[in-house]
């Protein structure tokens, strides 16, 4: 049935998540649990898509990091590593770091499956976007934006195309993290559904 009350456990017979499911989508709050029982994070959602709150925490409790969405939009957020020495904080098109603040009115539309959207990886600021991706270091230095890259390097990459069947696609992206490097591969120019062109670049984060 459509809508319904959903619960899954870990192997332990724990809560692994908890939420309620309105004409097949996430509606209201929904919660995951650590596998001791502890609130690992809560996530708000309006119709499927995110909506209000989503805030994490660590096993100890402490909350590391906030996230605020309207309409799938991401509006404000704070993020904490955790040994709580990096503490960015967005909020009304600025993005700070202790004393350090500058105005960011990039596409922060985060979107996907790869949890968490917004997280610290050596200290650095990383912002997954549905088309975008984002480092940012201390100093609030954008170190990489996939956007600004792949217009450089593929300018049709954010013109809508259609292929044989009506299917509107733009581009397919992935990333891989490793040691202090962050692999970028872009799948592009789609006919009958399967993208004709692939793109990779390799770029320093530390």
């Amino acid at each position: 049935m459509p809508d319904r009350q959903e619960i899954q456990y870990y192997p332990n017979k724990k809560v692994r998540m908890a939420g309620t499911i309105k004409n097949c989508y996430w509606d209201g709050e929904v919660k995951y649990y650590y596998e001791n029982g502890e609130l690992e994070h809560v996530e708000n959602y309006k119709g499927g898509i995110r909506h209000g709150l989503f805030q994490y925490h660590f096993k100890s409790g402490q909350v590391y990091k906030t996230e605020n969405y309207i309409n799938d939009t991401i509006k404000q957020f704070t993020a904490l590593d955790e040994v709580g020495n990096s503490n960015y904080v967005f909020d009304s098109g600025i993005i700070a770091y202790n004393a350090i603040t500058k105005p960011f009115h990039k596409p922060t539309t985060l979107f996907g499956n790869d949890h968490p959207l917004v997280s610290i990886i050596d200290g650095n600021l990383h912002l997954r976007g549905r088309y975008d991706y984002y480092v940012i270091d201390r100093a609030l230095n954008v170190k990489l934006n996939l956007r600004d890259t792949l217009l450089k390097y593929i300018p049709s990459a954010y013109t809508p195309s259609v292929d044989e069947s009506g299917n509107t696609h733009v581009f397919n992206w992935h990333r891989d993290i490793t040691n202090d490097s962050l692999v970028v591969k872009v799948a592009y120019e789609y006919t009958s559904g399967s993208s004709t062109k692939e793109w990779q670049a390799a770029f320093l984060i530390k």
